[in-house]
C-alpha cells in the first residue's frame, strides 16, 4: 500500500476515508500542520496539506511522490526542490474561483453604492438617504492575472461593464476580456482603469510588483482589490499611496503576514477594507476540493506503485 499523509483541515468523512483506503492508500491523519515533529516522514509516498512545507523541509519525505495542495497557489511549496525530484505537485486551481469572484464583486459594488452607510442608519433606526451612490457602466476594469480566478471575475464584470482589461505574461485569447496587455506593459493599462483587481501568483517576479511606481501610476481615484497574495503589494508604498489620497480606496482580503496585528496601521483607514483571507469561503467547496482529491488520488496510485511506491 502507498502511504498517504493528511495534514490540516480537510473535512474528510469516514466514508470519504474508507474510500480512499479501498484504492490502496494507508492513511496517517495530521490535525495540525504546524505540529513540531512529523513522525517518519520518510515512509509518505503522498501528501495532502496546505502550508505543510512551510514549516517542515520537504527533504526530509525522501520518499514522496506526490503532492496535493489545499490552495490555489504554488508558493507554499518549494517547486525547484519538487521539479528536481520529480514529485508530481497538485493545487486547487479552480476550486476557489467562483466564490473569489462574486466576493470582489460584492466589494467593488459595496464601495459603489456605499452600502456600509445604509447598514449603519438601519441600525439607528434612522432614514436618510444619500445622493453620491456610483456606478460601474462607464468604469474601466483591470484584472491581473487571467487564469481561472480572473476569468471567473472577468465573466462577472462583463455583465457590468464594456471594458475589461486582463494582465498577463501570455497574451492568448480570453473569454470576456475586451483585450489582454502583457504585463510588460501594465503602466498603460494602470493608468486607464478605474478598477484593479490582483489575482496573480505570488513569485519572484511578482514580489512587491505593485511599489510605489506602480501605484503612483494608477489612476487618481481608482479602487485596488488584492485576493491574490499578500506580498505582491508593497505595503509601505500602499501606506504612502493610500495616505497621499491617490486610490479612492483598497479593498485586502490578503497581507503578507496573517492574522493582523491589532495595532496594524490599515484598521482605522477610511479608505481600506480589511477581509481576513475570506473571499475564497464557499459551502460548495467541500464538495468540489474532496472531487479533485479522490481524482488525483486513483490517477496517482497505479502511477506510484508501477515506479516503486511502497
Amino acid at each position: 500500500m502507498l502511504k498517504l499523509l493528511i495534514a490540516g483541515r480537510t473535512d474528510f468523512t469516514e466514508e470519504d476515508l474508507k474510500k480512499i483506503q479501498s484504492m490502496g492508500y494507508s492513511i496517517t491523519v495530521l490535525e495540525r500542520e504546524d505540529e513540531a515533529i512529523i513522525p517518519s516522514p520518510e515512509l509518505y509516498n503522498v501528501v495532502i496539506c496546505n502550508w505543510l512545507f512551510t514549516k517542515h523541509n520537504i527533504s526530509d519525505f525522501i520518499n514522496l511522490k506526490a503532492v496535493q495542495l489545499l490552495s490555489a497557489g504554488l508558493d507554499r511549496i518549494p517547486m525547484d526542490y519538487a521539479d528536481k525530484h520529480n514529485i508530481c505537485v497538485r493545487n486547487a486551481r479552480g476550486i476557489y474561483s467562483i466564490p473569489i469572484a462574486e466576493f470582489t464583486v460584492m466589494a467593488v459594488l459595496d464601495e459603489y453604492k456605499h452600502s456600509e452607510f445604509f447598514y449603519e442608519n438601519q441600525k439607528m433606526h434612522k432614514w436618510c438617504k444619500r445622493r453620491d451612490l456610483d456606478e460601474l457602466s462607464d468604469k474601466t476594469v483591470c484584472i491581473f492575472g487571467t487564469g481561472s480566478v480572473g476569468t471567473e471575475i472577468a465573466k462577472r464584470f462583463s455583465a457590468f461593464v464594456d471594458k475589461v482589461i486582463g494582465i498577463d505574461l501570455y497574451q492568448d485569447n480570453r473569454p470576456y476580456f475586451t483585450k489582454i496587455i502583457d504585463i510588460s506593459n501594465m503602466h498603460d493599462a494602470v493608468q486607464i482603469s478605474d478598477i484593479i483587481i490582483i489575482t496573480l501568483p505570488l513569485t519572484e517576479k511578482t514580489y512587491h510588483m505593485f511599489d510605489l511606481k506602480t501605484l503612483n501610476k494608477m489612476k487618481d481615484g481608482a479602487v485596488l482589490i488584492n485576493i491574490a497574495r499578500g506580498a505582491l503589494i508593497d505595503e509601505a508604498s500602499l501606506r504612502c499611496a493610500i495616505e497621499g489620497g491617490k486610490l479612492r480606496a483598497v479593498i485586502l482580503d490578503v497581507f503578507e503576514e496573517e492574522p493582523l496585528d491589532k495595532d496594524y496601521w490599515a484598521w482605522e483607514s477610511e479608505r481600506v477594507r480589511i477581509i481576513p483571507h475570506n473571499s475564497f469561503e464557499s459551502s460548495k467547496n467541500k464538495e468540489r476540493i474532496k472531487e479533485k482529491i479522490m481524482k488525483n488520488l486513483a490517477e496517482w496510485y497505479p502511477e506510484i506503485s508501477l515506479g516503486g511506491g511502497q
